[in-house]
């Protein structure tokens, strides 16, 4: 499927349906140089065990679709309001560090440096 927006050319991506419960949806931007790739992620607010599974099927997702090749935009509202991205710090429970572990190891960037709700500052 091909949306016209402008002046770009967006490429919706199918994701596998072993991730459907994931509130995600991943875009290519086609016609722009380097070609991007964009995500649009919501993760609930929970801190339980099954929000460590959803966090966990997640970051599987964005490892098996983020390609080198492109830029990678990863967007939304994650919900974890206790990294400090300045300091690139969080608590050392499972969700906040496997999120904050995994953008640093994917070479992700903070770019909002403002609070957006509630004093957090959103990924």
């Amino acid at each position: 499927m091909w949306w016209r927006c402008v002046c770009w050319t967006v490429m919706y991506v199918d994701i596998d349906p072993v991730y459907s419960e994931l509130e995600l949806i991943c875009l290519d931007i086609v016609n722009v140089e380097p070609s991007l790739r964009l995500f649009i992620i919501y993760r609930p607010p929970n801190c339980d065990s099954v929000a460590e599974y959803y966090l966990a099927k997640l970051i599987d997702c964005l490892g098996h679709y983020m390609i080198t090749a492109r830029s990678n935009i990863v967007m939304g509202d994650f919900n974890l309001p206790k990294i400090d991205w300045e300091l690139i710090n969080c608590p050392e429970d499972k969700i906040h560090k496997s999120f904050l572990t995994f953008v640093v190891e994917s070479g992700l960037i903070q770019f909002v440096d403002f609070p957006t709700r509630d004093g957090n500052v959103g990924y």
